[in-house]
């Protein structure tokens, strides 16, 4: 289910990051109250966290990340440092603070899913669970992601800690699909397999910030982005049909439906290839000519230098006869 917005009205003007903030704070707690089975002091704990890193996060992209202390976040957050710190424990942290979450969910997802469930499958249901989770964010706020994407990709910083980030989480899926394989997390196949859907998450990201730049908001960048990640999905699950087959008991029925689409697509990438080597084909025999034409001009050339060098050779020794 979709859950509601804020109302527009709330949503604070581009460039009030204080305000971005408080806002970001709203709408999480309205879109996720108290969770099942968590005690009032667990929600607490769990708010005063989230302030702290939305508070920081905002700090950040106003002031720049290298001109922002932990002790003007606590402060800023109204809380001591010592806190800041047994909530987070480094600078880094208080921007990506999601990570314990996130790895949960995606791991929980590959784990729990049924048995004609594919991990590309699994996996890019749990993003639309998160999607949905939060909801659309409205026109007007659109601002606060070009802002939030321009800190991280900035700030060299958080480059390194994206990336150690992602590559922590891809340990984290290929583990799980080891144990469900039965293979060791190091192996090949888990390997590649959960660093390629890791790949749909970057790609989500990536495709957020250029359907943005495209002008998208609202619904309309939801579907967007939800139509790249399935296009990227489905060259996934022709590829790793044969490893969902391994985990899911061989069902045949899944693996003729991602042979059938895999032939199509070889079809297809054959007329491609075809149209491609007939038009490099008409290239090279175009050079061929070319090459043919110019070597018969440099004969032709070649010969009537040699005539003229005749010629002049005749019209010497003529001259010379008459002289005597």
């Amino acid at each position: 289910m979709t859950l509601p917005e804020l109302p527009r009205s709330a949503v604070p003007e581009p460039g009030a990051y204080e305000a971005a903030a408080q806002w970001i704070r709203e709408m999480r707690e309205l879109q996720r109250r108290r969770r099942p089975g968590e005690g009032l002091r667990e929600h607490k704990k769990r708010l005063t966290r989230q302030q702290i890193s939305d508070t920081a996060t905002w700090m950040f992209a106003e002031r720049g990340y290298d001109h922002v202390r932990i002790a003007d976040v606590a402060d800023a957050a109204g809380v001591s440092e010592k806190t800041v710190y047994n909530y987070f424990p480094t600078k880094e942290s208080l921007v990506f603070d999601r990570e314990e979450e996130i790895t949960a969910q995606l791991v929980g997802a590959l784990r729990d899913r049924g048995p004609g469930t594919s991990p590309v499958q699994a996996f890019v249901a749990s993003m639309e669970d998160e999607e949905q989770r939060y909801g659309i964010v409205p026109p007007e706020a659109v601002w606060m992601l070009r802002a939030f994407d321009e800190l991280v990709t900035s700030t060299p910083e958080l480059v390194a800690a994206a990336r150690a980030m992602t590559s922590r989480v891809i340990a984290a899926i290929a583990a799980v699909l080891a144990q469900d394989l039965e293979l060791d997390p190091r192996d090949p196949e888990p390997q590649i397999v959960a660093h390629a859907l890791m790949g749909l998450w970057e790609l989500r990201e990536s495709s957020m910030s250029r359907r943005i730049e495209d002008g998208l908001t609202g619904q309309a960048l939801r579907d967007a982005v939800r139509a790249d990640v399935a296009r990227a999905a489905r060259v996934l699950e022709t590829g790793l049909w044969a490893l969902h087959l391994l985990g899911q008991g061989r069902q045949i029925a899944g693996a003729a439906r991602a042979m059938n689409e895999a032939r199509r697509e070889i079809a297809g990438a054959i007329r491609d290839a075809r149209g491609a080597w007939r038009a490099m084909r008409s290239a090279q025999l175009e050079r061929e000519r070319a090459e043919r034409d110019a070597q018969l001009e440099a004969q032709r050339a070649e010969r009537a230098e040699r005539q003229a060098e005749r010629r002049a050779r005749q019209a010497s020794q003529r001259a010379r006869r008459r002289g005597r």
